[in-house]
């Protein structure tokens, strides 16, 4: 009995040390992983500037966001740099974006609370979809520190195409909703200008007030009367 017992710890000592070693790694350190990691940094900071009204800068770095979401990608696909962890790390900066971004506007009165609650109960149940099969999909042995250590690779995770259109139609409401206090402060300006031209020629086009200018015209229209009478011959008649 202790022969065996000795025997399967001498193997789970040797699988330990040598499975490790037989594991496969990749390169993370890409410019598509870079750009993604990017992203992922960029949410928080996003959300900081909804919650304090600067919003061009919100909707400048979240066009970065989308624009770096496009170029990554393209990198990827077109110099062969696809990695695993990119596949994980890409929809996560995505919906890490869309969650802060929801609760954020959601705060602010911008985006109704139901809408909030919808979007957040399908990226929280897609979060804990996707740690869970990380794990389930990583490499023995299973440890914490080998679960964070993302150069392992583990399940790759390819989003449907009904996923893309949603994600796609979810990020263009979101920053749709980020962008409606430049617009409005946009149109509200164009409106003042159009207002104030249309103002002009009645306040300032003769550059007179009103009441000054009609008493002139009254006083001209009296001048050219009294002028026809001296013509007619008939001042003294129209002094009586």
């Amino acid at each position: 009995m202790g022969f065996f017992l000795l025997r399967s710890s001498k193997t789970k000592l040797i699988r330990d040390r040598l499975l490790p070693s037989l594991t496969p790694y990749e390169n993370i350190y890409t410019v598509p992983n870079i750009l993604t990691f990017s992203r992922l940094l960029a949410a928080p900071v996003v959300g900081y500037l909804v919650l304090h009204d600067y919003h061009t800068w919100a909707v400048c770095l979240f066009a970065y966001a989308g624009i770096t979401d496009l170029v990554d990608g393209y990198i990827a696909r077109r110099w062969n740099l696809q990695t695993i962890v990119g596949t994980v790390i890409d929809p996560m900066a995505d919906k890490t974006l869309m969650t802060i971004l929801t609760v954020c506007l959601a705060v602010k009165g911008a985006l109704p609370v139901w809408l909030a609650a919808i979007i957040l109960g399908r990226d929280i149940g897609l979060g804990i979809a996707a740690i869970y099969y990380r794990w389930v999909s990583l490499p023995p042995p299973k440890t914490f520190s080998r679960y964070w250590d993302f150069s392992l690779p583990s399940a790759e995770v390819h989003p449907t195409t009904i996923s893309k259109v949603n994600t796609f139609l979810q990020l263009a409401l979101i920053g749709a909703t980020t962008a409606q206090p430049l617009i409005a402060v946009d149109i509200s300006r164009r409106d003042d200008d159009h207002l104030e031209r249309r103002e002009l020629p009645v306040h300032q086009g003769c550059g007179q007030d009103p009441v000054e200018a009609g008493a002139g015209a009254e006083g001209g229209s009296e001048e050219f009367e009294t002028l026809m009478f001296v013509f007619d011959g008939n001042v003294a008649r129209y002094a009586v």
